[in-house]
């Protein structure tokens, strides 16, 4: 133990939690597959975006979003894959 240091400054209490902070998990985990882009966060930072090309419909792309954890999957957009966005902000 350090001279002098009671054990309060050795294990200060943890913080308190704040809001809208993402925790990244210790190891990769994987939330979603066969996309063709990065991806956005919402400005909550709860849900991802990302786009997805000739998945389901060849010659169309989606712009799916889904919460952190990969589910709840809700496209946004559908078009032409011509037309697909090169990025996501």
């Amino acid at each position: 133990m350090v001279r002098g240091a009671g054990w309060h400054e050795l294990y200060p209490r943890p913080r308190r939690r704040e809001k809208n902070v993402l925790d990244i998990p210790l190891y990769p985990q994987t939330v979603v597959r066969q996309i063709d882009s990065g991806i956005a966060f919402s400005p909550e930072g709860q849900h991802i975006a990302y786009v997805r090309q000739n998945n389901p419909q060849v010659g169309k792309y989606r712009i799916p979003t889904a919460s952190l954890e990969g589910n709840s999957e809700t496209v946004l957009q559908i078009g032409a894959v011509s037309e697909a966005p090169n990025a996501l902000a």
